[in-house]
């Protein structure tokens, strides 16, 4: 785990800061999402379909709706060494992106004498696992070209598929149309007693990092105690701020596998603290009366 951050907002009322709206664009696949909130939090209604074995991938793509809150995510059925090839489409931004491991993009070779595919390499970290470079290829799907229809056919015709929907229309012609069924969504409420915003004010900038440990441990402890909060992280030690901290209920809400659009629905609520899981970051978020608090870590 590599690339912490931490970047201080002015609060601002139902905004999303610019750096999260740009990971929800690009990530439309969220792993897990945590909220902390004076009152109950409404969350969107949220499907995860999957399928193994799924062979209609490109006409799947051409039938999704613009703008109906639909991603899918889609990798080869019979691969068994990473880093993996994988599809991931949304509508929102009406985007294909393709990422091929180096024996795919070699074995393939009409990549290398086709102008209309433009391909960018990336070489694995020095903290990564893999020792080979991936191959990203990006395309518009109101554009598609003969040469990504190829791809796609060829490459992801037998695939693992995972599709998140939010309030979509389309559900329907998922099930009718392409065979898929839902999946239940899984979410857990828990009623604890720690009061964030008696720990948070004041702040100092120098223990940004001992508040993100801290918090972090309290969206993931709520995880596996479902009584009392307050006496599952009784052992840790808060951050001192100061100021005496008076413990009051609080409501958690946490639930895995949604479509990431749900973010900026949460924003415009009442929530104390948001904790959210993405495939290559730990986004953490923090709501006090003077500013928003973000941390950012990178998962290479």
């Amino acid at each position: 785990m590599t690339g912490e951050s931490c970047v201080v907002y002015e609060n601002e009322v139902g905004a999303c800061p610019q750096f999260l709206e740009k990971i929800v664009k690009e990530t439309p696949f969220l792993d897990k999402l945590s909220v902390i909130s004076q009152s109950p939090v409404e969350l969107a209604d949220s499907k995860t379909w999957s399928k193994f074995g799924f062979r209609d991938l490109l006409q799947l793509i051409e039938s999704i709706p613009v703008q109906e809150h639909v991603s899918l995510r889609a990798s080869p059925s019979i691969e068994q060494f990473a880093p993996y090839n994988q599809l991931v489409f949304s509508s929102i931004d009406d985007s294909i992106k393709i990422q091929l491991n180096e024996s795919s993009y070699k074995n393939a070779g009409y990549f290398n004498k086709s102008n209309r595919l433009k391909v960018k390499q990336r070489t694995p970290s020095k903290n990564s696992p893999h020792l080979f470079p991936t191959y990203h290829i990006v395309c518009c799907r109101s554009e598609l070209t003969p040469d990504c229809k190829q791809l796609i056919s060829t490459v992801f015709q037998n695939v693992n598929l995972k599709v998140v929907t939010l309030d979509s229309d389309f559900e329907s012609a998922l099930h009718a149309d392409f065979s898929l069924e839902p999946s239940s969504t899984e979410i857990s409420l828990l009623n604890g007693a720690i009061d964030l915003l008696s720990l948070v004010d004041p702040i100092a900038n120098e223990d940004l990092h001992d508040y993100y440990e801290f918090i972090t441990l309290v969206h993931l402890q709520s995880i596996q105690f479902t009584e009392n909060l307050n006496s599952a992280i009784s052992s840790y030690e808060a951050p001192a701020t100061g100021s005496g901290a008076m413990t009051r209920p609080h409501h958690i809400l946490q639930s895995r596998n949604l479509s990431s659009s749900v973010v900026s629905r949460v924003f415009d609520q009442s929530w104390l603290s948001i904790s959210l899981n993405f495939e290559n970051a730990h986004i953490l978020i923090l709501n006090t009366d003077s500013k928003i608090i973000s941390w950012k870590v990178s998962i290479k």
